[in-house]
């Protein structure tokens, strides 16, 4: 057999042949020499790992893998003296990637005998490397009014956390953010739609959404053209009448009707120029309505309150003599109001009061012009007597309500005056026996009672049948005004009642 010199890993170690005889008849007559020039190799021998697992990673930039499992290992020869030194398991880069290779790395073997040993893993190592997730902060969302797209407005810096210091990562686009759709809302979150990640290093990371990122879409307005408002009379209402045919623009290929009547409601009910009206009762419906407010245009739905017009009652002029003056005299004694509406109070002023005639002239049938007349109370702001051309109460204006006067000649207001007299003093003379029976009643302890009893009775008074049951008795007043004619033959006037 050979050996070698030393028990050590070599290279063309010299080996030494012993043990070797001869034998035979003939074997004294030889003798034996041995091989010269034998040499072979001692290779290591390996020291296996086997069952070896490494974990899965997110990316953090180093090749490192951790070791997770070992089934078995060889050990050394007895006797040997080997000892593992400190190593690792790495991945071939860095990068994210799927089942990728991992080798051991570092591993190192000491002692005496260690240079005849090697170490190996008995089966293949793999493992993934996944991106890291890199939030974007510092972005916020902006407000906005529909506008029937997705699209969100986003302001502020972006900036990267998570990243692994001294990679080539950066962030790349346009401030913009999407929400999940396009209908009004409050509070929708937004995501980032047009943000990417560049740089060498980019493919090792995966961008995250910033966390409560949100705004709100606000209705869009809308405003309805075509409609106009009419005019009215004041009413006591604020309702207003509309026409037209409705005009609406949606946005887009949004779906949008208009619904909702005719009708309109000003401010208040009062009498005004120009009023705005506001829609109340219209609205809209369709699958996209619920995005939009629908308004009037602005300062072209308008219609004004006219005042309505009273008209005096119950209000006559006083003949009277013709002189130099138009005036004449009114008696307002039984004015009163006509037109004024259910549950308003408006009251006639008529302490104001005057009238005229276009001449001083005599005649019968003038024609009487009132003015000084005035409207007083809660709702006499939307009330007149007389309007201008815009609707608006102008009282200024002489009222022509009808009323007509006798402005008598000299002549005929002698006769009247003359007239009167007599007549007043006939009435006086005709009361006083009555006055003086009461008088002499009373005197003789007759109570009121017991005359009124009496006078109903019809006790009889030197003037003849007993007047009504009364305390006492009105002042006698001017008869009423008749006809006079002049006979021929110019014969005194007289009356033709």
């Amino acid at each position: 057999m050979g050996a070698f010199a030393d028990k050590n890993v070599g290279t063309n170690k010299a080996v030494t042949v012993t043990g070797y005889t001869l034998s035979g008849a003939d074997a004294g007559n030889y003798t034996l020499g041995q091989p010269t020039g034998l040499a072979a190799s001692i290779t290591p021998s390996p020291l296996v790992f086997s069952g070896v697992t490494v974990a899965d990673k997110v990316y953090d930039g180093t090749v490192l893998a951790t070791l997770t499992g070992i089934s078995s290992s060889s050990a050394p020869y007895a006797g040997d003296s080997v000892t593992f030194g400190s190593g690792s398991f790495v991945f071939v880069d860095k990068n994210v990637g799927v089942n990728k290779t991992v080798v051991a790395s570092g591993f190192t073997l000491t002692g005496a005998d260690a240079g005849n040993y090697t170490f190996t893993v008995a089966n293949p190592v793999s493992a993934s490397i996944t991106p890291r997730p890199l939030t974007v902060s510092g972005l916020t969302a902006l407000d906005k009014v529909y506008d029937s797209t997705t699209v969100a407005q986003l302001a502020g810096t972006a900036t990267l956390a998570n990243a692994i210091s001294g990679d080539a990562i950066a962030l790349s686009g346009n401030n913009l953010g999407s929400f999940a759709d396009k209908n009004v809302g409050i509070a929708k979150p937004v995501t980032l739609s047009s943000v990417t990640l560049v740089g060498s290093d980019a493919g090792n990371y995966t961008l995250t959404q910033p966390a409560g990122l949100t705004a709100s879409i606000t209705p869009y307005t809308l405003v309805l053209n075509g409609v106009v408002a009419a005019d009215k009379v004041y009413d006591t209402t604020n309702v207003a009448t509309l026409s037209g045919t409705p005009i609406l623009t949606p946005l887009g290929s949004d779906v949008v009707s208009y619904t909702g009547g005719n009708t309109g409601t000003f401010a208040d009910k009062n009498v005004g120029l120009d009023k705005t009206v506001t829609l109340t009762a219209a609205a809209l419906t369709g699958p996209d309505a619920g995005n939009y407010r629908l308004v009037a245009p602005t300062g072209t739905l308008t219609a004004d309150i006219t005042a309505r017009v009273l008209t005096p009652t119950g209000i006559s002029a006083v003949p009277r003599g013709a002189t130099s003056s138009t005036d004449v005299t009114l008696d307002t004694t039984a004015a009163a109001l006509s037109g004024v509406l259910s549950g308003d109070t408006v009251a006639l002023v008529t302490s104001g009061a005057t009238g005229s005639v276009t001449s001083p002239d005599a005649g019968t049938n003038k024609t009487v012009a009132v003015s000084g007349l005035a409207l007083a109370g809660p709702d006499a702001r939307n009330y007149a007597l007389s309007v201008g051309a815009n609707g608006l109460p102008n009282n200024s204006v002489p009222l022509l309500l009808g009323i007509t006067v006798t402005l008598f000649s000299p002549l005929r207001q002698t006769f009247e005056d003359l007239r009167d007299k007599e007549y007043l003093q006939g009435v006086s003379d005709a009361q006083e026996p009555f006055r003086r029976a009461m008088t002499e009643a009373l005197a003789a302890g007759f109570g009121k009672e017991n005359i009124r009893k009496q006078l109903q009775r019809g006790l009889v008074f030197e003037t003849g049948p007993a007047a009504p049951a009364v305390d006492t008795i009105a002042p006698a007043r001017k008869p009423a005004s008749c006809p006079v004619a002049r006979g021929s033959n110019a014969s005194p006037l007289s009356c033709n009642p």
